[in-house]
């Protein structure tokens, strides 16, 4: 399986959330064990979100005051108490756990801070305590989504907006702060390495090229192919920059690769996956 492992719509995002809630604890089974069975120990990480879920701030009480870290992530997802609490609607839970340390701009693997949470689950008066509460708002998501973006709620989308405006955010400025910040490494990174531009940037043989593919960065693309980047070069997974574009949904990026002349759209990874998802990719 390749690096480029990256969900960008919201119904994928919602077959994570429904992921990570059905694969933690959540509570005692009715059905009696043998009593030879072995204790099954879960995390404390665990037990603390198994409380969160259940609504039971004295028990969450009594694991913070054991020592438990309140902002532990329950698994390599990287969701949190305080994100379930904001995915769950849970207001009093979310108050209760800020009141005891949480990290309101804390992150899971795909840098969806608890706002976000809050905002793609349509808990406005959640989004409105975080915000209160001083969030982040220029929090982007590894496909480059705002908090307001994962939203169709019109009225947590003004919300945001207004609190946006009110601390002169602009929020495409935000969204492309990445792509800018890729392009200025990138830039420096070449005057270091003039005549490389297709060396490896990363583990497994990524390239500049191919990470600009999967995030669907075309300006930054037309920029190394104008310096001489290779549209085949690939990955110790046999990837190609199209291959890293059709995965991660990036139209754009995927129509500009295979209107070039010598991209070659029957590359094959070593699991040969390529034509479903260039089909996956346009329809």
């Amino acid at each position: 399986m390749s690096n480029f492992q990256m969900e960008g719509t919201h119904q994928k995002r919602k077959e994570q959330i429904n992921r990570w809630t059905s694969s933690v604890y959540k509570g005692k089974s009715d059905i009696a064990k043998p009593s030879h069975e072995k204790a099954i120990h879960f995390p404390d990480s665990v037990i603390l979100f198994n409380s969160c879920v259940n609504y039971n701030i004295d028990e969450v009480k009594q694991l913070l005051d054991s020592g438990i870290d309140i902002n532990s992530a329950i698994n390599e997802h990287g969701l949190t108490a305080m994100h379930q609490a904001c995915i769950d609607g849970n207001l009093e839970m979310v108050k209760f756990l800020v009141d005891n340390g949480a990290d309101i701009n804390r992150v899971d693997a795909e840098s969806w801070t608890v706002l976000h949470a809050a905002a793609y689950s349509g808990n406005i008066k959640i989004c409105e305590y975080l915000i209160e509460q001083g969030v982040n708002l220029e929090k982007i998501t590894v496909d480059s989504k705002l908090a307001m973006d994962t939203t169709e709620n019109s009225e947590i989308i003004n919300l945001i907006s207004c609190a946006m405006i009110k601390k002169n955010l602009d929020p495409q400025k935000c969204r492309n702060a990445e792509q800018q910040r890729m392009m200025n490494d990138i830039k420096k990174w070449i005057c270091h390495n003039p005549k490389n531009v297709n060396k490896p940037i990363s583990e497994g043989n990524i390239t500049a090229l191919h990470i600009a593919a999967a995030k669907g960065f075309v300006d930054i693309m037309k920029y190394l192919m104008e310096l001489g980047a290779d549209p085949n070069v690939v990955d110790v997974d046999m990837w190609t920059p199209l291959h890293a574009a059709a995965y991660s949904d990036k139209l754009e990026a995927v129509v500009f690769l295979c209107s070039l002349d010598n991209c070659n759209i029957d590359a094959l990874t070593n699991d040969v996956i390529l034509f479903s998802m260039l089909i996956y990719a346009y329809y």
